[in-house]
């Protein structure tokens, strides 16, 4: 018995013969689908216009339990709410049942999707700059707190150095003038003690003078006495 493609394929050899290959072709009994069962079919159902079972493959599930599955393409299958797009077709997962509406879509992209992934890693890098710019932030406000401490500390010692200075140089001035009073204090008492020395001896001689002069008389006047009683 010839199928459809062996009945071209001899129309194509024999074209002469056309006319007898038609009426043969007639004649031939219809093909039948050989993925359909007539006595037990297993019939899935999915959204309409979206060619649900276009493409099925039979699967071995063998994680966490084993079972068989069907997995039933659907090209124009619209796209899920997270995905930026209108259609992009969706594998379902159907199981070996009598149920025409228990097929459920499998999710590819897990439940984040690609944009969860993007979102995670824009909060990432986000959370990245703000902790790279507080760290910053931080340092320079450091490094400003550290530079005016700085500024602080050497003004403070310089003004604690001018302070010193100043202090020292007012009591060394107030030491030198003291030195000095002291000094002139002290040389007008050695002259005063010595101006008081010199007049005791003034009139410690002055009284020696006198006292000689005094005695000088009395011997003149015992001398002239002596002469006139010898007289």
């Amino acid at each position: 018995m010839f199928s459809r493609p062996a009945v071209f394929l001899l129309l194509r050899w024999a074209p002469g013969w056309g006319v007898w290959w038609v009426v043969l072709w007639g004649l031939l009994p219809q093909d039948q689908a050989v993925y359909l069962d007539t006595q037990a079919p297993l019939v899935k159902r999915g959204a309409p216009g979206s060619l649900f079972g276009l493409s099925v493959a039979l699967h071995q599930q063998t994680l966490h339990r084993t079972r068989s599955l069907m997995l039933v393409g659907a090209p124009k299958e619209k796209a899920e709410p997270y995905v930026r797009a209108n259609h992009t077709g969706g594998v379902y997962s159907c199981p070996i049942t009598a149920d025409q509406s228990d097929c459920t879509r499998i999710t590819l992209l897990g439940s984040g999707g690609v944009v969860s992934v993007l979102v995670e890693c824009l909060w990432v890098r986000v959370e990245w700059l703000v902790e790279c710019l507080w760290v910053r932030v931080e340092w320079l406000v450091l490094v400003e707190c550290l530079w005016v401490r700085v500024e602080w500390l050497v003004l403070v010692e310089c003004l604690w150095v001018r302070v010193e200075w100043l202090v020292l140089v007012e009591c060394l001035w107030v030491r030198v003038e003291w030195l000095v009073l002291v000094e002139c204090l002290w040389v007008r008492v050695e002259w005063l003690v010595l101006v008081e020395c010199l007049w005791v001896r003034v009139e410690w001689l002055v009284e020696c003078l006198w006292v000689r002069v005094e005695w000088l008389v009395l011997v003149e006047c015992l001398w002239v006495r002596v002469e006139w009683l010898v007289c």
